[in-house]
């Protein structure tokens, strides 16, 4: 059973549910390649093990909603980022070579967005850290990469933003709220609105080597 939502079993579903999207849902999807869609990476050279994880994600646009899981694994300075159905099959593949993203060939145009949608959700969710954990109740500016990422917290309640000022006025692109984790081994719930890409995504992280701590300098925020 998935944790972001039940789910029928199978390559079907996977399939049916982001194919019937190609007609409804491509119509208004921003460009990959505009400001922000997707977000600036780490340089893939500086990520290490730490990188490596699994875990389970559901994407949804335009009311259409698909849920996959996924591995990403950093080696000999290239991240990959794969969707894997339930039964394991491969729905697309990402490899990242310094700051460029190339998916490999996919069956459809929304697959690719798809494909780019998840790893701009685990950077801005995960691998895109402050240079220092933010206090609780306490809100803190950083710089990424032409955007102000706001990181909170409120009791256990973590929440991060992602803002453009340029051009005025500012506007936040992105939200990002954490659910404190549950009474077991599973990472709590990540929830993120992504306006500039235009998807939403609900992310649970099964496994990692380690925490993600790639700082918000400017080194890492340069193209």
């Amino acid at each position: 059973m998935s944790v972001v939502g039940s789910r029928p079993h199978g390559l079907l579903w996977v399939g049916v549910l982001l194919f019937s999207c190609l007609s409804g849902c491509a119509t208004g999807i921003p460009p990959t390649g505009e400001p922000g869609c997707p977000v600036v990476p780490v340089a893939s050279q500086l990520l290490g093990d730490e990188a490596n994880l699994r875990a389970q994600i559901e994407i949804r646009s335009h009311g259409k909603r698909v849920g996959f899981d996924i591995v990403a694994r950093a080696h000999q300075d290239q991240l990959i980022v794969v969707g894997l159905s339930p039964t394991g099959a491969r729905l697309f593949a990402v490899r990242q070579i310094d700051r460029d993203f190339q998916v490999e060939p996919t069956p459809s145009p929304m697959l690719r967005h798809v494909a780019l949608w998840v790893v701009d959700a685990l950077y801005r969710s995960h691998w895109i850290e402050p240079a220092s954990a933010v206090q609780a109740d306490t809100v803190r500016d950083t710089e990424w990469a032409g955007e102000t990422l706001r990181e909170s917290r409120s009791g256990d309640r973590r929440r991060r933003e992602f803002i453009r000022t340029d051009p005025a006025p500012a506007v936040v692109g992105v939200t990002i709220n954490y659910s404190p984790p549950p009474a077991t081994d599973r990472s709590g719930r990540i929830e993120i609105q992504n306006e500039w890409c235009g998807y939403d995504a609900s992310i649970v992280i099964l496994d990692e080597e380690g925490p993600a701590k790639h700082d918000t300098k400017p080194e890492g925020g340069s193209r």
